[in-house]
């Protein structure tokens, strides 16, 4: 039987995957603000529908109160460099990097939150993150990674993903003391925020036409399902084993490229998906 922390993040991966490749083509029609904007609203959306139905409490100390802040200021931190780096460069070079935000989220688990592995489960996450990081590189040519390793852009791209390494290691945390919606909802509010700021403060408008917003918004919504998951799935599970899993979605979404788009992978590639497999077999046994 697989175990419940496997199937959360299986889930989050397949979601954050399927997100990520409906956002591509809108991205270069549209440009990195407009369709982040967009696709931020979208994420909103579970959150309000299941404020609106449920009514959860919203009761919470004061200390994870400040937690989740300051998870929202990392997550505003980790937009604001995720468009510096986007602004300069391309998407392709820069998203890879930010995404492996599992090298900073499963060590942090693991120190701080005392989570233990066992043998298998170790060499399985262990065997992800390489994978992830064997597929992401590989979007890259050597030659180009030598070439832009001191730019701006690399360098904005790790602090993105060192600052959503922060945001998903301090909801996986608040989660498992405080309850698993208000850390999530906090994040988005402060998120989606920054992101209107950000938009006033560029001058820019949302004015794109539906075959742009419709692939946007359900990006989005499926960005803010794998979210709640994510945190529901860190309450109940381990951060360490989830968080490999949902940081691999550019894994899927290298497969889904390969599925409907026709796309070749390079060795790089294959070997990623490959011991992705592999990872997950390992943390099912």
């Amino acid at each position: 039987m697989i175990a419940q922390s496997v199937l959360y993040g299986i889930v989050v991966l397949l979601l954050y995957s399927v997100g990520a490749f409906l956002i591509v083509r809108p991205l270069k029609r549209e440009g990195s603000v407009k369709a982040l904007v967009a696709s931020q609203i979208g994420a909103v959306i579970p959150s309000v529908i299941y404020l609106a139905f449920f009514g959860p409490s919203l009761s919470i100390s004061t200390y994870y109160l400040l937690l989740c802040l300051a998870a929202g200021a990392l997550a505003a931190g980790s937009g604001y460099f995720g468009f510096k780096s986007i602004e300069a460069e391309r998407v392709s070079l820069v998203y890879p990097i930010s995404g492996a935000w599992a090298v900073v989220t499963t060590p942090l688990a693991i120190l701080l939150l005392h989570e233990v592995l066992n043998i298998t489960e170790a060499i399985g996450v262990a065997i992800i993150i390489f994978g992830l990081l064997l597929a992401s590189l590989s979007l890259i040519s050597i030659k180009k990674l030598s070439v832009k390793l001191s730019s701006k852009a690399v360098e904005y791209s790790i602090l993105s993903m060192l600052f959503s390494g922060g945001v998903m290691f301090l909801v996986g945390f608040v989660s498992q003391k405080a309850g698993w919606f208000l850390p999530v909802l906090i994040v988005i509010i402060i998120e989606g925020a920054f992101y209107a700021a950000y938009l006033v403060h560029k001058r820019s408008n949302l004015k794109m036409p539906a075959r742009s917003i419709l692939p946007l918004l359900i990006a989005g919504v499926l960005a803010g399902i794998a979210f709640l998951i994510y945190s529901v799935g860190s309450q109940s599970g381990t951060i360490a084993i989830i968080a490999p899993l949902a940081s691999a979605a550019p894994i899927g979404t290298i497969i889904l490229a390969y599925l409907f788009l026709k796309e070749r992978l390079n060795a790089g590639e294959l070997i990623g998906v490959l011991l992705l497999i592999g990872g997950i077999v390992l943390l099912s046994i």
